[in-house]
This record gives C-alpha cells, structure tokens and sequence, in this order.
C-alpha cells in the first residue's frame, strides 16, 4: 500500500498526540517510533510516496529511493 507523506504524516501526528495525552499507552519503543517517524515525515516532500509494508512489523518506505523511513514491530516489549 503506497500513501502520500502528508497523508501518513497526519495519522502519525494524531496517533503522537493520544500518547502524549494518556488516551492510549502503547510500550515506549512504539512511542518513541512513532516520534520519529513524525520528525522524518515531516521533513520529507507533502506528495512523495510511502510504502507500508506489513509482515509480523511495519515497515515505511520512501517510493523514490527504498529507503526505510521506519520499523515498527509492535510483538517486541522493552518495557519488560
């Protein structure tokens, strides 16, 4: 599935403001990716092109050059 950057940038931003409020406590590491992801997105062009790839983790990849904007493997606690 392929998604503009403003598009994912949007869902990302909402998802970083219900953790950042307490509506939804996911582990750290997917807080902490979902950061990240919002900080590469938002530095990339509004209409370029993302891949989501999903096979056990999700993966973001730029359309224009493979490169992996994101992993998120959300079977992996390390606040355990």
């Amino acid at each position: 599935m392929a998604v503009t950057a403003k598009h994912l940038l949007k869902i990302y931003q909402d998802r970083a403001s219900m953790q950042a409020l307490g509506v939804t406590h996911p582990p750290t590491h997917i807080v902490e990716g979902t950061a990240r992801l919002v900080e590469v997105l938002s530095k990339l062009p509004p209409e370029e092109k993302i891949l989501i790839e999903c096979a056990g983790k999700t993966l973001f990849i730029r359309e224009t050059n493979g490169e992996v904007l994101a992993e998120i493997d959300p079977r992996i606690s390390r606040d355990r």
